[in-house]
């Protein structure tokens, strides 16, 4: 059977829908005053297959941020327009560039540029070599501001010893602007900070769907917010299930 052009051209355009749910606690009631929250992320995209090894992307993302005492709620619109590229089967990169559209309960607006990207290699059998990084808006970790724009970065080598046994290396950074608003609450200074993170993981595989990891990582952060610059180490062992 021969396609029509019609027919051609159906085949090469795809979507892909997705939802996001993230919920964050704090035992420590102060902590948790400004912070608890919950996250709805919703996204669609619109996929056209330019060529064999392109194709070219539009996102839209919607994300909802309730907030359970503080009164920081907002609606944020991305609209993203991007690329994915296989430049040779063990080499890929994907770009996506655009803007978000914030709104507050306070009445505040901010429209900021928002940009993702990454790279990667495969090196040997169950090893591979992947670089990313990322510039948007997140949500501020300290009580008194509004908003943060955040740059991340990070270089990750994954190396299998076996089908079943794996490591991870990473090295990230990322560098904050934190920002305050103009209500009582959020009136805050606007203050940068600079992190670098190093972690180290193994996974085991156990059956189909069930693995065991561990994994250590460290932390230097240097703030010119107030109580805000720490070191710290942090140990994990824990079991994944996957269904």
């Amino acid at each position: 059977k021969t396609r029509t052009s019609a027919e051609n051209a159906s085949v090469r355009w795809s979507t892909v829908t997705s939802y996001s749910f993230r919920v964050i606690r704090y035992e420590n009631s102060e902590a948790a005053f400004f912070t608890d929250r919950e996250e709805h992320g919703f996204g669609e995209e619109l996929r056209f297959e330019l060529g064999r090894h392109t194709v070219v992307v539009g996102d839209y993302r919607l994300l909802l941020v309730n907030y359970d005492s503080f009164p920081r709620d907002s609606t944020t619109h991305f609209a993203l327009v991007g690329a994915e590229q296989t430049f040779t089967p063990r080499l890929t990169a994907q770009a996506r560039a655009g803007a978000s559209f914030r709104s507050f309960e306070t009445g505040e607006n901010s429209v900021d540029p928002d940009f993702e990207g990454s790279v990667d290699y495969a090196l040997a059998r169950y090893s591979s070599l992947s670089w990313n990084l990322r510039y948007g808006v997140e949500e501020p970790s300290v009580q008194d501001a509004l908003s943060r724009k955040t740059f991340r970065t990070g270089l990750q080598l994954n190396y299998g010893f076996t089908a079943k046994l794996s490591s991870a290396l990473g090295l990230f950074y990322h560098h904050d602007e934190t920002m305050g608003g103009t209500t009582t609450l959020t009136a805050g200074p606007t203050f940068s900070t600079d992190a670098v993170d190093l972690s180290l993981s193994a996974r085991y595989q156990l059956t189909s769907h069930l693995d065991m990891d561990a994994g250590f990582e460290h932390s230097e952060v240097s703030s010119g917010g107030q109580d805000t610059s720490y070191s710290r180490n942090r140990y994990t062992i824990g079991i994944n299930f996957t269904f």
